[in-house]
């Protein structure tokens, strides 16, 4: 069992009383070992909270470390620091960029925000074909708000 697994199992209290504070503790350790998971995971804890005081810095930090190792719900994480200019400048390109990258390993959110800056031309070319394409991927998923934004384009 790795040691992100542990941290998994303390955070959700898996037969075990859940505990944010251990759950961090094995996360950062994983992490630190270059486990992608772990950094992803570490990076929730900073952004939220559990287990260690809120930190958007760290938050983006691993998660930046996660997405440059093409963890796709870390490179969605890193698109919405670039795209809101949370810790890092506001970069429209930046943010599609990452979007894309998350979105073509098939990630539902990041098919969906990619299909958003499409359509509103943020970060690259308006072109609602494109949108509607990455809108569709996301609906096929499930994503109901991706498909009325398919059906309204």
């Amino acid at each position: 069992m790795s040691i992100n697994s542990i941290g998994a199992i303390y955070a959700k209290g898996l037969g075990v009383n859940q505990d944010h504070k251990k759950a961090f503790a094995y996360f950062k350790k994983a992490a630190e070992l270059g486990d992608i998971a772990g950094a992803y995971n570490l990076s929730s804890c900073y952004k939220y909270g559990n287990g260690t005081p809120k930190d958007e810095k760290q938050a983006f930090y691993w998660s930046n470390r996660a997405a440059k190792d093409n963890h796709p719900r870390a490179q969605n994480r890193v698109a919405e620091y670039y795209q809101q200019g949370i810790v890092v400048p506001l970069d429209e390109k930046r943010a599609f960029y990452w979007y894309k990258k998350a979105a073509e390993q098939g990630l539902a959110s990041a098919q969906y925000n990619l299909g958003l800056m499409y359509e509103k031309g943020q970060g690259t070319t308006k072109n609602l074909a494109h949108a509607k394409v990455w809108y569709l991927n996301a609906a096929t998923q499930g994503n109901p708000d991706a498909l009325k934004k398919a059906n309204a384009l």
